[in-house]
């Protein structure tokens, strides 16, 4: 419990961080395969894109449903504020990691840990599509 101040922000500013970089491919890719793509028929490499990308999302619904307890009161996480203003740094607003959010962390640090394993699964199956695409 003594480190958990310092394994919270370092979790969440971590998981963030990967969320918005693949949130962040997907976008520039989905948008890359369909400028390229023949209006006349179905480009079969979008799909595999669109539901990684689709997965991202999700992802980071759940990862703000988690984060919330996290945040400073009255904040609703700084992707919002990243978006509209177009900042560089992906770090949240968190609060004081008192004994209550302590307690929060040691009951969803699984759920954490969990989605970092998705991250990187997502990660490498993205770098498999790059490849067996950029060898053929």
């Amino acid at each position: 419990m003594y480190r958990a101040p310092h394994q919270i922000q370092q979790t969440l500013d971590n998981l963030r961080t990967e969320l918005y970089g693949e949130r962040a491919y997907f976008k520039n890719a989905i948008k890359q395969a369909k400028s390229k793509r023949n209006p006349e028929r179905e480009a079969p490499e979008i799909t595999p894109l669109s539901i990684l990308g689709e997965s991202v999302k999700s992802m980071m619904r759940d990862f703000r449903g988690l984060e919330a307890p996290f945040l400073v009161e009255g904040e609703e996480g700084g992707d919002l504020d990243i978006e509209k203003s177009g900042r560089v740094s992906l770090r949240g607003r968190y609060g004081s990691m008192g004994f209550r959010r302590r307690v929060v962390w040691l009951h969803t640090k699984d759920d954490f840990v969990a989605m970092a394993n998705q991250v990187t699964r997502i990660q490498a199956r993205r770098i498999a599509y790059e490849t067996s695409n950029t060898l053929s």
